[in-house]
């Protein structure tokens, strides 16, 4: 295309006849051509034309838009030779303003902030460029056009805009471009109307509706110019800025809504109440929940005084981990624990959120007397979830209480917990808190454990507690069996019920007949080990009371002469 340019302009110009006939209208055609090298013939022409006495408008605005920086350079120079007589050609300074080059239009920039026009004429060029913007598509070129006009306005026309009807100013919002945009609010950021008269429509469209970020800078620094006394009745478009997608809006209003807590208590639990609301649900755009949570507990902290347990308990059920975090901090600060269940506390130590948890440590710390009272549901919260609310869990018991305080339900019921590491505690709080008149409930409640290290820590009160009685020795017979089924597992428990129940055995025939029910019993299921042993109990069972009745039949072995044994028979 560009070549085929370059040959027509060479034949033009062997057209010397052609180019002397040309007019102005031929030679801003050919100005106007994008290619530089028909613009460049063009510049020639017009230069040979000019007359600086009585300069063809149009010609100089089609030299100052052309494809060629000198020729652009030239027009400017043109016209700063005599800029009084051309500032009154709206068209002239419609088309350096609305220029494709952008020295053009910084130069428009600059004629107009020096040469001052009259009310009149300031007014009729503001509508003719406002009309101008309108006309604008939306590209990018159009874009950079839209800023450079909208810049100059607003620093040659600053004082008539400040007058201008509040419906050009919608029509200028309306526009999808950002040069537009950004001119509507600065023109309403210095206008004549006071920002409470404004329509709140209007500033919602600039603050909340418009796609690009620095309009919406300047539409919420506009409504953070409203009064005091106005805004804290504008909460709906507040918490539409606060809860928006757009990160900078939520920045930008930050600061009006840090200015208003601290100044009208009031307003900081009235939008306490709506923001929490917003953490209750799904989040809509990301980071708003994170945003929120930052917002209540460090601008708005004085508001979430009347929070009350309902709604603490209920941000803390709640699906959202913002939510969960806020109703840990408030669980800590705004709930009396008193109207408190210890174990739903207790449960509260196995949550997610850190700050939950560490709320519910709390309410142990606070209330040593309410958990000693509450016990059984307290010790709960050593089955959290948890390896740090356990960690805190065993550290309190074993610090913050006295062994008195541990009746042996309750230290029973830690041993008898499923995870291996409170089972250990529990162990060590019995023998640290052991009391003698109890030793047989111990014994009947570690009996009845399935873990093998709870029936092998079982094993260190037999001796004590069920010796001697066979009503006890037939009430732990589950025991005794659940200890010996064990296949290949818990031998150091096995030995020592082996070795209890020999013993046992010996000191009446009702307890050598309870013992050889046991041994038939399991001697069929034993491994061979185990059977082994149990063979041996059943011998010294039968020795010692001859007719309890047993699955074996002690013989004697035959007695062999000395030529028997020589002759291996």
């Amino acid at each position: 295309m560009y070549f085929g340019a370059w040959i027509a302009v060479r034949a033009i110009r062997d057209n010397k006849e052609f180019l002397g006939a040309l007019d102005v209208d031929g030679i801003v055609m050919l100005l106007e051509r994008p290619f530089e090298v028909t613009a460049q013939l063009g510049f020639e022409l017009a230069k040979a034309r000019y007359d600086p006495d009585q300069p063809d408008l149009a010609l100089v605005a089609a030299v100052a838009n052309c494809a060629v920086p000198a020729a652009r350079k030239l027009a400017h120079g043109w016209i700063d030779n005599n800029r009084a007589r051309f500032v009154e050609s709206h068209d002239l300074l419609i088309a350096l303003l609305f220029s494709a080059h952008a020295d053009t239009r910084a130069y428009a920039r600059v004629l107009l902030q020096g040469v001052p026009l009259a009310a009149a004429a300031a007014s009729a060029l503001i509508g003719r460029v406002v009309a101008g913007l309108l006309a604008l598509p939306n590209t990018p070129a159009a874009g950079e056009v839209a800023a450079d006009v909208g810049e100059t306005v607003m620093r040659a026309f600053a004082r008539p805009l400040r007058g201008i009807g509040l419906n050009v100013v919608v029509d200028l919002v309306a526009h999808p471009l950002e040069g537009v945009q950004l001119l509507a609010a600065n023109i309403l950021l210095n206008h004549d109307t006071r920002p409470e008269d404004l329509p709140e429509q209007l500033v919602a469209a600039l603050a909340v509706e418009s796609k690009h970020a620095a309009v919406r800078s300047l539409g919420i620094r506009l409504f953070g110019e409203l009064p005091d006394s106005v805004l804290v009745h504008r909460g709906a478009l507040m918490l539409a800025f606060l809860t928006s997608a757009h990160v900078d809006q939520r920045d930008a209003i930050r600061p009006v809504v840090q200015r208003l807590a601290a100044r009208d208590p009031a307003f900081a639990a009235a939008i306490v109440a709506p923001l929490i609301g917003v953490l209750l649900v799904k989040e809509v755009h990301e980071g708003v929940h994170s945003f929120v949570l930052r917002l209540l507990k460090t601008d708005l902290e004085q508001g979430l005084g009347a929070v009350d347990k309902d709604l603490v308990m209920r941000l803390l059920r709640a699906k959202a981990s913002a939510a969960q975090e806020l109703g840990g901090i408030l669980l800590a600060r705004n709930v009396d624990p008193d109207s408190l269940d210890v174990a739903e506390v207790a449960r509260l130590a196995s949550h997610e959120i850190l700050a939950v948890r560490q709320a519910a440590w709390s309410f142990f710390e606070r209330n040593v007397e309410r958990i000693r009272r509450e016990l059984p549901q307290a010790i709960r919260i050593l089955d959290a979830k948890w390896d740090d609310s356990r960690a805190f869990a065993f550290a309190f018991f074993r610090e913050r209480l006295q062994p008195a305080d541990f009746p042996p339900d309750v230290l029973v019921a830690i041993a008898d917990s499923v995870r291996a590491d409170v089972q250990a505690f529990g162990r060590e709080m019995i023998t640290r808190c052991f009391q003698e008149e109890h030793g047989l409930d111990y014994l009947r409640r570690l009996s009845e454990h399935p873990s093998a290290d709870v029936q092998l820590f079982a094993t260190n009160y037999l001796e004590r507690y069920a010796a001697g009685s066979i009503e006890r020795l037939r009430e732990l017979v589950p025991y005794f069996l659940g200890v010996l089924s064990r296949v290949n597992r818990g031998r150091v428990a096995k030995a020592r019920v082996f070795r209890f129940l020999t013993t046992e055995a010996e000191k009446s025939p009702e307890a050598a007949q309870l013992v050889a029910e046991l041994m038939t019993r399991q001697s069929l299921t034993m491994a061979i080990g185990d059977r082994a042993a149990s063979v041996v109990a059943m011998v010294e069972v039968r020795q010692r009371f001859g007719d309890v009745p047993l699955p074996i039949e002690i013989r004697q072995p035959p007695v062999r002469t000395k030529g028997q044994v020589q002759r291996g028979v």
